[in-house]
């Protein structure tokens, strides 16, 4: 919105659809039913194979969740990613005009908790200190921006549905403490979790000004709901320094979470 003499101006910001974009329905099931509510929300949603966009949303970035997966006639797997940049208020009674897809597949459980919990995320972000934004986020940030769609590190991610750290102090050298817990059904050999404990303080030691305190692996049945909740959300989607609005970071960033205390 802009401002021309006295009178706010709007201005509507349009993009077309692509082929194979489909609209997701976001909207919680009694929001949904509830007269007080006129609208419903949904999300963008594409189908794609592209290997960075897959590797980014796997791991459930700020921006995008991968749904659902499924093998192309020629063999290359494709993912329907779900976009949370891309999002629009429907009236309900529109939604009479359509029909919901049917060849989407179906989602378990476990995904659908993680999808819930993903949606509700993009709103409970902490703004991390600048000083620990340039020494841990941004570093790991610029590192896995450079590592390649084949890169053996991408196989050991997989099997981590997410990376939780704590940085005690705010001034340097930086303890860090890394916590990796492991996705839901996956399996990491003791070697997979060294490789990931050796990049990532190769990474955060590179200059200096951190050093790693602790590198564990732990699932839902293996830590207290009280570590867990003691850590916030980080995205390495892209990083905002006070001051300088925001920097992009490669498209095969992660969302992890973090704690600066």
């Amino acid at each position: 919105m802009g401002e021309q003499g006295s009178e706010p101006v709007w201005e509507i910001h349009q993009e077309p659809g692509l082929p194979g974009e489909f609209w997701v329905l976001v909207s919680q099931d009694c929001d949904i039913s509830a007269k007080a509510e006129p609208r419903v929300e949904l999300l963008r949603g594409y189908w794609t194979a592209d290997k960075s966009t897959l590797h980014t949303a796997r791991l459930s970035s700020v921006r995008g969740f991968l749904l659902g997966e499924r093998q192309r006639g020629d063999g290359k797997i494709e993912g329907l990613v779900i976009d949370a940049t891309r999002r629009l208020l429907l009236e309900k009674t529109s939604l009479l005009e359509f029909e919901p897809a049917r060849d989407l597949g179906t989602v378990d459980l476990s995904k659908a908790r993680r999808f819930r919990q993903w949606l509700a995320q993009r709103y409970d972000r902490p703004a991390i200190p600048d000083v620990i934004v340039n020494a841990v986020q941004k570093p790991l940030v610029k590192a896995l921006d450079k590592l390649s769609d084949d890169d053996e590190l991408w196989r050991c991610l997989s099997g981590v549905e997410e990376v939780r750290f704590s940085v005690p102090s705010r001034t340097p050298p930086f303890d860090v403490a890394l916590l990796f817990m492991k996705a839901p059904g996956t399996q990491l050999s003791p070697v997979d979790e060294l490789e990931l404990k050796g990049w990532f303080e190769e990474v955060l030691t590179k200059e200096g000004v951190c050093r790693i305190s602790a590198a564990v692996f732990r699932d839902a049945s293996t830590i207290s709901l009280a570590d867990y909740l003691a850590m916030e959300r980080l995205s390495l989607d892209k990083f905002s320094l006070e001051g300088h609005g925001s920097e992009e970071g490669g498209s095969w960033t992660r969302a992890f979470r973090a704690a600066a205390p």
